[in-house]
């Protein structure tokens, strides 16, 4: 994407006309696209994925055109060090970043007895029996470092997933343990599932010295970068002359 924004942003120092026009509008929807992709996987489905490579094609397409600052990709020594600064950053994430462990634990909070008796759907009441675990779980005061969620983006009436972070696994358990007593103390008819846990460091930063690495290879290689002197820009053609002898002089039609 670095490559991709320094490739087309050459086109919005051409003259101003109609091509500079359209390349600031499109390397405005190329920034519009990478700020969208925090939000949504726009690169998972064909539909946006399709539009934003073709907008970057439009982007470069103009940045070459007459009239864009030329670019360049020329090796020197200070791509070299990005390169190495980036393997060394990917190590020290990977040794640095602490681990992180997490145990989760499903629940029912809507009753049994609720559900038999119900005239009709307990979609509405599971939400409000939902929420009130929530609530009840999120008043639990945890050490520091140990964080709870309480996921209720579920279609199923009054189920939920309790989700405890903490730095060990240990830590993990005991503050699920003082959760769940809370709910079952506070709560109703509640029912909790068996728990899953995981320990260990993201995937991020176990992969951190392959990406960095990887990422910072591709810049040194492809990076363009502006021309500075006029010894790599484009010679213009001088314009075609025809020397005529002395002691001639041109025809002229009448």
């Amino acid at each position: 994407m670095i490559v991709l924004l320094a490739s087309s942003i050459g086109g919005l120092r051409g003259p101003p006309g109609w091509d500079r026009l359209v390349s600031a509008a499109a390397v405005a929807a190329i920034v519009a696209g990478l700020i969208g992709a925090f939000a949504f996987d726009l690169f998972s489905v064909a539909g946006s994925a399709n539009l934003f490579w073709a907008i970057a094609a439009i982007a470069v397409v103009l940045a070459e055109r007459r009239g864009a600052i030329p670019f360049r990709t020329r090796w020197s020594p200070i791509r070299v060090a990005g390169a190495i600064v980036a393997v060394i950053a990917g190590l020290t994430i990977a040794t640095v970043v602490p681990s992180h462990a997490d145990v989760v634990t499903p629940f029912d909070s809507v009753p049994i007895d609720t559900v038999v008796q119900a005239p009709g759907s307990v979609i509405y009441p599971g939400t409000l029996w939902r929420n009130d675990l929530c609530g009840v779980a999120k008043t639990v005061r945890l050490p520091h470092g140990v964080n709870l969620e309480c996921q209720d983006k579920f279609q199923t009436p009054g189920f939920g997933q309790l989700r405890v972070d903490a730095p060990s696994l240990a830590e993990a358990r005991a503050g699920m343990r003082t959760i769940t007593a809370a709910v079952k103390q506070r709560i109703y008819g509640v029912r909790l599932h068996a728990s899953t846990e995981e320990s260990g460091r993201p995937t991020w930063v176990r992969t951190a010295p392959v990406w960095l690495a990887v990422g910072g290879l591709l810049l040194a290689l492809f990076l363009p970068v502006p021309v500075r002197d006029g010894s790599d820009s484009p010679e213009e053609p001088e314009p075609a002359t025809v020397e005529l002898p002395l002691d001639e002089s041109p025809l002229v039609h009448r």
